[in-house]
Formats: structure tokens, sequence, C-alpha cells
């Protein structure tokens, strides 16, 4: 348990560096977007678990490795000490005065540094099994005195037992809210619950505990986690009141303030909506403005040298300068006048001074991931090879001859500033190598892909696109043919690389069986589409803005989003599960579908009443299956839309009454509608008429 604990505090250490750098940064920018500290708080998570790192000429880092385990438990690396002897040809063990050169590798002893490193471990591991037993013993406890929940509608439920709202579960996620929450609370309460839920954050806490448990000797990370803890909270607030206005922020605040518990627990425990920080919380929101290009431009820049500097270890000397002191192998070692007399074999320097024909290697050679032969892509006649290696965190994939010769090459990694996607197809004939790289930051984007071959050894562009743009964006002819380009690009492409939103693909695979490259994808988190002027497609939204629908059950966990935008198109995700698990998903089985569309012929039938036409529908074929992260997925069709032709749209204020009884039951406030308590429609509703079935937003 020793040695591991003295890795445990090595990488504290090295981590203790980026901790500090993003303090910080937190404190020099502000007005920066929270989302950004919750990134960097992720890449200070990695380099705690990750052994190993890159490294950088720009690596800031001191010593990535200031307590050698081996100079402490030398049999770690398969030293052996010999105080009283030397070793002679083949390893054997030699007298002292044996004749001719003598290797001397003395290897130093601290037995009352490795008593009490070992004393010190055990008292860490009484340390971790606590605080990971309390966390599970608090978690169980509350789960028991949640038994009676009851459920509300889909993943709502309200307890009597609780004091504030929050979200608790990791597979299946549930809102809890208490029986003395306001009414008018309700909506601001739940769009933050769900936005913790859309970005993870039910994961990310309590995984922060479990490395604050393991590490829970370094103060430093005490403050990290108690930081992290109220950024996840103000990342959460921006992105649920981004479109507010003044007055829906001041309602906001009021439900933190109605909200706001007081609690001594420290612990993985549920995402409370008035937990953390919320006197700090409701003076952010009251002051919230968008941030400014330049802040969030620097802010990122900053956070991307951070990165840099500190998730990178030094570069090593001679491919070993960080072990020197420590030996070969890690052991300290005494160089003495036998160790250089004895070359270079032995542990020491070549007799002449010379340097050693064996050099050290850079790092561990890897295998091929890929080894693809089925594309001429300098047109010589010939095909060439691609493959792709990974060195680390890094892949590197190149285009070689028969003969080694290397044409072209590049790298990816899951790191959003290196990610990258390669792609074959063939035009005319002939084939090509695309790089497509789509990259949208805070405040604007930009999209491009470029064709070439690799004639007479270099690159000779055949054709190539781009896309521009800020945020907010209005959608235009050169974004539409963009999109409408690039998939048909797509749609006749192999796919061998990608590294898009993380996630690492390695072909060859059809580029549309790929889902974060296709088809192209515009974020409606951060860009929404006006209609062009030439149109005349006149939708009643509230000051221009998209509008987020959901089509759900009361009873069940599946969920239809659906985002329409004022020209008339729409996009949305349909997602179910269930507890089918079985080889390779043992987590279960979820239905998806990710679909785009678009409504038209719209007619206005009354004040409140719009009626349109389902021109287009696009979604993935169902029935498709692939397993990710544990959890096979199977594609289905967008339910809620299919089979319907004719929609209709209700706007706020629509009286109840007049509404289909099929429809006015998938109402979220149908309840107070039959109490007699609401009359008319607080919310814009989308109604299937073919089916009946029901959308409806979540704002009043």
């Amino acid at each position: 348990m020793g040695p591991f604990f003295l890795k445990l505090v090595n990488l504290s250490i090295a981590s203790g560096w980026l901790v500090l750098a993003v303090l910080l940064l937190r404190a020099l920018f502000r007005r920066a977007p929270r989302w950004i500290f919750c990134l960097l708080w992720g890449l200070a998570a990695l380099r705690l678990i990750c052994p190993i790192s890159l490294e950088s000429p720009l690596s800031l880092v001191p010593n990535a490795r200031p307590l050698p385990v081996e100079a402490v438990y030398p049999e770690m690396s398969g030293a052996v000490t010999e105080p009283d002897g030397v070793r002679g040809p083949g390893g054997t063990a030699a007298p002292a005065d044996a004749e001719g050169p003598s290797v001397r590798q003395a290897t130093v002893e601290k037995p009352a540094l490795r008593v009490g490193i070992d004393r010190l471990s055990l008292v860490w591991a009484a340390g971790a099994a606590a605080m990971l037993s309390y966390a599970l013993i608090s978690y169980l406890l509350l789960k028991r005195r949640l038994a009676a929940a009851t459920r509300l509608t889909g993943n709502i439920r309200q307890s009597e037992r609780i004091a504030s709202p929050f979200v608790l579960g990791f597979l299946r996620p549930v809102i809890y809210l208490p029986y003395a929450a306001a009414e008018a609370d309700l909506p601001y309460i739940l769009a933050h619950e769900r936005a913790h839920i859309r970005r993870g954050d039910h994961w990310w806490k309590p995984f922060g505990f479990v490395l604050l448990a393991v590490y829970w000797f370094d103060p430093l990370l005490w403050i990290a986690y108690a930081a992290f803890c109220r950024d996840i909270e103000a990342a959460c607030d921006e992105k649920v009141i981004r479109t507010m206005n003044r007055k829906d922020r001041r309602a906001y605040s009021t439900a933190l303030l109605h909200c706001s518990v007081r609690t001594g627990r420290f612990a993985a425990g549920p995402l409370a909506f008035g937990e953390e920080g919320v006197k700090a919380r409701v003076k952010r929101v009251m002051d919230y403005r968008k941030p400014a290009f330049w802040v969030v431009v620097l802010a990122c820049a900053a956070a991307a040298v951070t990165a840099v500097c500190l998730m990178t270890d030094p570069v090593r000397e001679d491919g070993n300068a960080s072990e020197q002191a420590a030996g070969t192998d890690g052991s300290e070692t005494v160089q003495t006048a036998e160790n250089v007399a004895a070359g270079p074999a032995a542990g020491g320097q070549p007799a002449d001074g010379q340097p050693s024909d064996v050099q050290p290697a850079d790092g561990a050679s890897s295998e091929d991931l890929l080894v693809w032969s089925e594309a001429d892509l300098d047109h010589d006649g010939e095909n060439e090879t691609v493959r792709i290696r990974q060195d680390e965190m890094v892949y590197e994939i190149s285009v070689e001859k028969a003969d080694g010769t290397v044409l072209w090459s590049t790298q990816g990694a899951s790191a959003h500033t290196a990610w990258n996607t390669v792609l074959v197809c063939e035009e005319d004939g002939e084939d090509y190598l695309i790089r497509y790289q789509p990259a949208m930051f805070q405040g604007m984007g930009s999209y491009r892909w470029t064709m070439f071959s690799l004639e007479g050894g270099g690159q000779r562009e055949a054709d190539a696109m781009d896309a521009e743009f800020q945020l907010p964006v209005e959608m235009n002819s050169e974004l539409r043919g963009f999109a409408e380009r690039t998939n048909r690009m797509l749609e006749n492409s192999t796919l061998l690389f990608t590294s898009e939103q993380g996630d690492i693909v390695i072909g060859p695979v059809a580029a549309t069986e790929v889902p974060q490259i296709y088809p192209v994808h515009f974020d409606p988190a951060e860009i929404y589409e006006t209609a062009p002027e030439s149109e005349d497609v006149s939708v009643p939204f509230a000051d221009g803005q998209p509008l987020e629908f959901l089509f759900a059950s009361g009873a069940g966990g599946w969920g239809t989003t659906l985002t329409l935008y004022p020209d008339g198109s729409f996009e949305g995700t349909y997602e179910d599960g269930e507890n089918d698990a079985g080889p390779g998903y043992p987590r279960g089985t979820t239905y998806v579908c990710e679909f785009t569309g678009r409504f038209g012929e719209m007619t206005k039938l009354t004040d409140h009443t719009y009626v349109m036409k389902l021109e287009a529908l696009d979604y993935d074929e169902p029935g498709r299956e692939w397993i990710e992260d544990e959890i096979r997925n199977i594609s289905a069709e967008p339910y809620g839309l299919e089979g319907g032709e004719d929609f209709a749209l209700y706007v706020p204020e629509t009286p109840a009454d007049a509404l289909k009884e099929e429809f006015r039951s998938w109402w979220p406030d149908e309840y107070l509608w039959r109490a007699g308590t609401l009359q008319t429609l607080s919310c814009y509703g989308l109604c299937n008429i073919d089916t009946g079935q029901g959308f409806f937003t979540s704002h009043d």
C-alpha cells in the first residue's frame, strides 16, 4: 500500500499547480462563463487520475515526479541492493576483488522513511474508507427517506420529508420537490434541475467527491472541491437565465431564496437547488449580463495556456532527465568511478566519453490501431497505406507509400483543441483525403473542410468549403448551402478517424454512421434561426426566440424534446430506456432518435390558434443498434411527430376549454385546470392533430 500512497502524493503535488492556476483564473475572470472553469476542473480531475501525461517544452510543472517511488521501494523497479558485493558477468554475484572493471549499483536505503510512509498509508486508507462509507450511508439513508415520495410527472416526485428541491440518481436521475415549494417557483426550480441533468452534473459532483475521498490528505483539493460545487451551480444558473429578462431573473432569484437551506453536509450529496452559496448566486443572477466577446476569448485563451503548461510534464532530457537523480530504473543510484568505467551496458557512461550507440527511447512504441490500404491518394496507380497509432493521449494518422515514405500526417486527440476528423472519398473516379473541422466557441463558430490529393508528394486541393458566423446567427442561404454540400460530401465518404465532441472513432466506417459529424448540426443552445425576409413565415414567438417543447409521459421516463425556430424549422431528440441488459451493455438499453424538419403553410385561425403542415421530417432509420458507454442504443422514430401531417400551435392565454381533450391530457398543468385554478394555457402548445399528442413549453 505504501507505493500506491506515494504515487498518489506525487499526483497530488503535480495536480496542485493546475488547481492553483484554476483558482487564480476564477479570481481574474469573474465575468467569464462558469462552464469554462467547470472544464478546467475536469482537466484537474484528469490530472489526478491519469498516471501518465504528455511532455511539453511549455510545461511549467517544476517536477512531475518529486518523490520517486523506487527510491523508497527499490523492489518496485527490480533493483537489488548489494552494499557489500558487485555484479559479475551474467548478473551473478562476484567478490569485491574480482579482476577487471567492477560495476557497483548501490541503492540508498531509507528504512526510517519507508516505515513512516507505510504507517501514513494506513492512515490514508482509513480516512478514504471513512469518507466513502459516509457518502454511501448518507445516500442509502436519503433513498430510504424518499421511498414514500409521490410521483408528480415523468421523473419528478414530491416528498414532505425534504426541505429543498434536488436531483438524485445516476442512471435515471429523479427531481425531488418538497410539498412546501411555492407554485410560482416550480418552473424555475425544474428548469435549473433539468439543466443539471443535461449537463451531467449528477455524475460529476459524486465523481468529484470520490476523488476528494482518495486525496483527502491534500487541503488544496478540499478548497478545489468547494469551488467546483459553486461553479457547477453557477454554470447551471447561467444556462437557465441567459435568455431571461430582468423580471424573470428576479423571480428566479426569489425561488433561490425560498429554497435556500443551511447544511453541514460536505459530501457527494444531491444537487440541491438552494444549497451552494445562495447569496452570491442571487447577486450573480441579478447582475447577469452576456459576457463580452473579448472576455470570453481571453478566458478561453488563458484556460488553453493553463492546460498546455500545467497538464503536461517537462520534457525529459536525453529521454530520462526526470529520473537521472533516481537512476535509470527509478532507484537512487550512487555514481562512482566503477560506474563510469563500466560503460553503458552496466548503467554508466562510455569509457571514451563518446555517446553510446544505444539511445534512450523517446516513449514506448505503440501498435497500429488501423492499417488501411483501399485508396490511391497520390494518383500514381498504387494504393497507399493509412496508418493510425496512439502515443499516450495523442493519435497519429499518416499516409505512407509501400517503401515506408510518409506522404502526409496529422494528429488528433479527445481534448477540445485537438478535435480532428479525417475521411476518404471518391470524386470523378479519383480518391481524395478530407480534413473536416467544425468548431463552435462561445460567441462564434467556424466550420470548414478541405478535400485534397497527395500528388507529387504534397497536398493538392481539389475542393474546400467553410462557414464562419457570430452568435446568435441569422440563418441564411450561405449557411444552408454549406450544410447541404457538406452532408452530400459526408454521404459519399469513409471515415478513418474522428475525435469530434471528444469521442474517438477509428474506422473505416461510413461517415453517415458517426452521429457527431453527420448530419451538419448547429448547436441550438447557442444558435437560433430567424426567418429570412424573403420567406413569408410568421410564427408568434416571444422576442423572436426559439421555443423549447417537451412531450413526455407522467408515468414513464421517456420524452421528446423539440426546438421550434421562427422560420418554421425544428430539431429535437426522443429518448426512452429500459433495464434490458446483456453482454457488453450492462447498463441497459436506450431508444434514441435525433430528428430535424420543417413546418410550412401556416394559417392563423383565431387570435390563439395557428395551423401548419409538416413539410419535412428527417431522422435515422429505426432499428439500428450500437453500444456506447456500456449502453445498447437503438434508433427509433420521433415519438409524437410520426403519423402526423397537420399540427396546431396554441399561444399562451388560449382557453383550455377550447383544446381537444386528448391533447389537453398531455398538458402538465391539466390538474390545475381540473381544480378550477387555471383557465388558460400558461405556455405554448403544439398539437399533432392526427394523433392528439401534445408538446408544451416549460416557461410561462
